[in-house]
């Protein structure tokens, strides 16, 4: 993983363990997320990404924050945003 637990807990002012696996496996899903959205399919590849991080905390933040009612237009969005400029060709 490209971003840790403790570095979302850490964005989401979270002191508590009890979310921990929710939350690692949001990050799973944020990393899916921002590996489709810069068209790479290796998680290793995110790591030569400098917003690819930044992008993975946010998207685990936001799905943990909007369970309920999450708006993942909104959300595909900001990470194409935050990854335009390292976006490739195709996949």
């Amino acid at each position: 993983m490209i971003a840790t637990v403790g570095e979302v807990k850490h964005s989401l002012r979270l002191e508590t363990d009890e979310d921990n696996d929710l939350i690692a496996e949001l990050i799973e899903t944020a990393e899916r997320l921002v590996m489709d959205i810069l068209r790479v399919s290796e998680a290793e590849d995110l790591t030569s990404v400098s917003a690819a991080k930044v992008a993975v905390v946010y998207a685990a933040g936001y799905l943990y924050e909007n369970r309920t009612d999450a708006n993942y237009n909104r959300l595909n969005l900001t990470l194409r945003a935050l990854l335009f400029g390292d976006r490739g060709d195709a996949f």
